[in-house]
């Protein structure tokens, strides 16, 4: 009875291995030590194109490639010394001469005496998935020549190391490194404010893109400008980070100076009457909250047409240029001088005093300094029209118009500064280098 219930579980076991062996989507196939086939399921027919009767008792041989014969050779050696193939991938022909990519496992198969008697084979057609590897492949290669050869600057960085892995020779332009110099290292020291890039990569961690991001590059003593976007990405098989960076350090440099011709006269660098508008504006603002007074000085110097119209424009231009920086040295960096044009200059004290007769004193002082400064004997070196350099000596004075303000009064700044361009007119009525209240 026990023999009886052994051999139908043993019957059982053997049709349930035929069943897993028939119904599998991988060929199974067996054959002796001397590559003839002996056994063959259901998915060896579909993947070879050949029926059990076409190919049991036939050598393996004939899904073999020619140039891939001695294959078979080495595995029917290993198999004889009782070792394992695992994984190994190659190609077969079908029947149809199409070739397959294959990947194998092949066993030894033991007799009662633990003798190698043939091989059991399990393949599986990886065709698909090779076709999808190396189009995969193909697109790294097409991705990788595009980066190459884009006329942007590329880098991609390590998410894991932070270090570059790779870069293209616009990149390597743009922060003037070699490629030794650019490859395996972190990205930041080339950032004027590496937080910035810290913001970058905190956006990145939350799988925020980051767009045209204007960044401040450092490169050696030089500064360069440049737009930045960076992804994330999968880079030969692991999690990096992909950089465009833009460089616009030429434009950058063109609206710096448009801005500054916006704001500034373009012959002394002084601000000119916009950015002063701004800053009386802001400064009546903080009168208002503090009552401290401020004062506007309006200069315009005395007899200056005449250099003109004798020595000419350049000659008048070097002595303006002298002139601004004369009044700045005679003034703290809070203050601001500005040129409002010809031979007429600003300036706005700020922070005097909360007492008007202090504030005034120290206005009246401010103008004397300046006076003084600017009746000091000028030297003008320039070149004649025939070449030959001259060295002008020139005496100079200005007449100066002093009002206070302190955002208490009702006055708007073109009032403010009407006061002061009158009193330089009472200053120039009453004898010239002279120094005039507003009333």
């Amino acid at each position: 009875m026990k023999l009886i219930e052994n051999t139908a579980q043993s019957t059982e076991k053997l049709l349930l291995y035929a069943s897993i062996i028939e119904n599998t989507d991988d060929a199974i196939i067996s054959k002796n030590l001397d590559g003839i086939v002996t056994s063959w399921n259901a998915a060896a027919i579909r993947m070879f194109g050949y029926s059990s009767e076409e190919i049991i008792g036939k050598s393996i041989g004939i899904l073999i490639p020619d140039e891939l014969k001695n294959e078979e050779f080495e595995f029917l050696k290993k198999i004889r010394n009782g070792e394992h193939i695992r994984h190994f991938e190659t190609l077969r022909k079908r029947k149809d001469g199409n070739l397959i990519n294959v990947s194998v496992n092949l066993s030894p198969v033991l007799d009662e005496n633990g003798k190698v008697f043939g091989a059991s084979k399990i393949a599986r057609d990886i065709t698909l998935q090779k076709k999808r590897e190396n189009a995969l492949i193909e697109t790294e290669k097409t991705f990788r020549y595009i980066l190459e050869n884009s006329p942007i600057a590329v880098r991609i960085s390590s998410k894991s190391t932070g270090q570059v892995v790779f870069a293209n020779p616009n990149y390597y332009k743009l922060i003037d490194r070699t490629k030794n110099q650019a490859l395996a290292v972190d990205p930041r020291q080339f950032y004027a404010n590496p937080q910035d890039y810290d913001k970058v990569l905190e956006d990145l961690k939350y799988g925020k893109p980051v767009l045209n991001r204007l960044f401040k590059l450092k490169n050696f003593n030089k500064i360069k400008w440049a737009l930045v976007s960076f992804i994330n990405i999968d880079f030969e098989g692991e999690t990096a980070i992909l950089g465009w960076l833009y460089d616009i350090t030429d434009r950058k440099l063109l609206e710096d100076q448009a801005i500054e011709l916006a704001f500034h006269d373009a012959l002394t660098q002084l601000p000119n009457r916009r950015l002063f508008d701004d800053r009386i504006k802001l400064a009546i603002a903080t009168k208002k909250r503090t009552g401290i007074y401020g004062a506007i000085l309006f200069l315009d110097l005395d007899n200056f047409k005449p250099l003109n119209d004798l020595h000419g424009h350049v000659v008048g231009d070097l002595l303006l240029i002298e002139v601004a920086h004369r009044i700045c040295n005679c003034v703290r960096k809070i203050d601001t001088v500005a040129r409002f044009g010809g031979d007429e200059f600003v300036v706005m004290l700020t922070e005097l005093d909360a007492d008007e007769e202090k504030s005034r004193e120290v206005a009246f002082n401010v103008a004397t300094k300046i006076s003084a400064s600017l009746a000091k004997t000028y030297f003008i070196n320039y070149h004649h029209h025939d070449s030959t350099e001259v060295c002008l000596e020139h005496h100079c004075s200005a007449s100066i118009g002093v009002t206070l303000f302190n955002g208490d009064d009702e006055l708007n700044l073109d009032e403010i500064i009407k006061c002061a361009d009158e009193a330089m007119y009472q200053a120039k009525k009453y004898g010239r280098n002279s120094i005039r209240f507003t009333k």
